[in-house]
């Protein structure tokens, strides 16, 4: 087995297919966004970026609300 095909299988297989589990394309494709991020040890970065996003929808581009310098440790 390469290392391209083992990466695969942690990736995807040993998430996606648990006993009894469903998943709809979109949904697992989230999933395998989201576990890759976690893999690459991202979340941090991720996390960030995404408050950043939902606050710059919410309350308008530039604005800052509540600005924390690292939100994934803030909690």
């Amino acid at each position: 087995m390469s290392k391209r095909e083992v990466a695969c299988r942690h990736l995807v297989k040993d998430r996606l297919e648990l006993t009894s589990m469903r998943w709809e394309r979109k949904g697992a494709q989230s999933m395998l966004h989201l576990r890759a991020i976690y893999l690459n040890r991202e979340w941090d970065q991720f996390v960030n970026y995404r408050i950043e996003k939902e606050q710059a929808a919410r309350y308008g581009p530039g604005t800052v609300y509540g600005k924390v310098g690292n939100y994934a440790q803030a909690a």
